[in-house]
């Protein structure tokens, strides 16, 4: 006798195919968003011969550029069906990702040291100031926002790492979080400097990861829906708290101790 598998009614058979495309489409396409918005600054001015301010911002444009490289070939393993050299480099890249969240602080802390010499620990933002808020103390919570929420990410990822639908979902999400600083510097009037478009252009990269789901899921991967909410209310919760008194006080000690 024989015995029927019957495919819960709702779920689909995710196509691999398809999976494999569009995780490498996001790749090339937030590849593309990096040089784009740095090519100017980085990698057309040179790359460590681009008139940087200090050797901070050096290493920090190195440790990101890896790890936009690793991103790619990561997911090109995964294409190639090289599962075991993916999850070798996977450590290494875990690593890498650790030195990126330390690197952004400390390239956010230096940037925090030069706009308060600029403007005074109280004075708002002019237009020669390196930060994207209203004023350099909360301009410096973005670096520290966008490492916590990359670093948050990469560590379930990482702790995910044999659930590879999650995995793969959450280093995506965690790398868009990365994405508001290419975009914030690329040199056409719509992105360029502006905030706004910056922040809806990162929340359409998330809209994009939602939107395959739908299409291959038929509903949307807790894993992105979860990941996606956290990276949302943090940049929320990160405008009235970088307005405060109280960060204002926390930032410019930070800066202090240099």
């Amino acid at each position: 006798m024989s015995t029927a598998v019957v495919k819960p009614q709702g779920v689909r058979q995710v196509n691999r195919k398809g999976e494999r495309f569009f995780f490498s489409g996001m790749a090339v396409l937030m590849l593309a968003t990096v040089l784009a918005g740095f090519w100017p600054t980085y990698y057309g001015a040179g790359l460590m011969n681009a008139p940087l301010p200090n050797a901070i911002v050096h290493v920090h444009g190195v440790v990101f550029s890896l790890w936009m490289i690793l991103f790619l070939l990561q997911v090109g393993l995964i294409s190639a069906k090289r599962v075991k050299v993916h999850r070798t480099l996977g450590l290494a890249g875990f690593g890498l990702a650790v030195l990126m969240v330390v690197m952004g602080v400390l390239t956010g802390t230096a940037q925090l040291r030069r706009n308060l010499k600029v403007s005074g620990p109280e004075t708002r933002v002019g237009a020669n100031l390196e930060v994207s808020g209203n004023d350099a103390q909360y301009g410096y919570l973005t670096p520290v926002t966008n490492m916590l929420v990359f670093g948050a990410l990469i560590f379930f990822a990482y702790r995910l790492r044999r659930q590879s639908d999650a995995h793969k979902r959450l280093a995506l999400i965690a790398t868009i979080a990365l994405m508001g600083a290419p975009i914030f510097r690329i040199p056409v009037p719509l992105f360029y400097h502006r905030v706004l478009p910056e922040e809806l252009a990162v929340v359409g990269f998330l809209l994009l990861v939602a939107g395959y789901d739908l299409f291959s899921l038929g509903k949307v991967h807790r894993i992105t829906l979860w990941a996606s909410a956290f990276g949302v209310f943090v940049h929320v919760v990160r405008i009235p708290v970088g307005h405060s008194a109280a960060w204002h006080w926390v930032a410019n000690h930070i800066a202090a101790l240099g």
